[in-house]
């Protein structure tokens, strides 16, 4: 069953939010989080500050103050525990030691059997728009799209340029992705070039499966 780590009172839901965000802002290199997910939380989180802090007035606590607390928090609600499930709790890169810090509660994982993944990812990069690679992932075994069990994501790497093809350690990792398709943006500096990606699966103990075949696409 999904656990749902948000606290019911709006202090302890509003200390829990400040510290996963600022956690989140300022680790967001090593846990390889998309800026772009960070800076969807912006919008209802602002809301949300802005009417709490309205709120905590009592000479400003009307209703409609009241009434849109509510609303703000419900909203930011919905947008922070798709965040949490998605980029904290089964992020292997984040330790229990720091979901501990956020105050999130760390549940016994110990009785799911969790196996080192065997199969690899296989991808397929769409070039068709200006200064964007569209990676398509699958399971080498299955052949669908959809994530094998106990899988968080895939780790995406690559080499920009370069005449020859690249060793796996001439490559660098730049997301873990958690799901398919993933978007992967250029500049105008970059058109022209030859990216090679490699990609493998992870498991959310951040065990890794093999390497995908090295594949090769221009940036339009």
């Amino acid at each position: 069953m999904r656990k749902d780590y948000m606290p019911y009172r709006d202090g302890d839901f509003d200390t829990l939010q400040n510290n996963v965000y600022n956690a989140a802002v300022a680790n967001r290199a090593h846990w390889l989080i998309p800026q772009e997910v960070i800076t969807a939380l912006d919008s209802p989180r602002l809301r949300w500050n802005s009417a709490y802090a309205t709120f905590l007035r009592p000479d400003m606590r009307t209703p409609a103050v009241t009434q849109e607390k509510n609303n703000a928090k419900k909203v930011y609600t919905a947008a922070e525990r798709t965040f949490i499930q998605g980029q904290i709790m089964h992020n292997p890169r984040v330790t229990d030691a720091d979901r501990r810090s956020m105050g999130l509660h760390v549940y016994n994982r110990t009785s799911t059997q969790v196996r080192t993944p065997e199969t690899r990812t296989e991808m397929e990069v769409d070039f068709s728009q200006i200064m964007r690679h569209i990676i398509h992932v699958r399971d080498s075994e299955s052949k669908r799209a959809g994530k094998p069990a106990h899988i968080i994501g895939f780790e995406l790497w690559r080499r920009i340029g370069g005449d020859t093809g690249p060793l796996f350690s001439e490559m660098q990792l730049i997301e873990l992705a958690t799901r398919s398709p993933h978007l992967v943006e250029y500049t105008s500096g970059d058109r022209g070039k030859m990216v090679r990606y490699a990609s493998r699966w992870v498991n959310t103990r951040g065990q890794k499966g093999p390497w995908s075949e090295i594949i090769s696409a221009i940036v339009p």
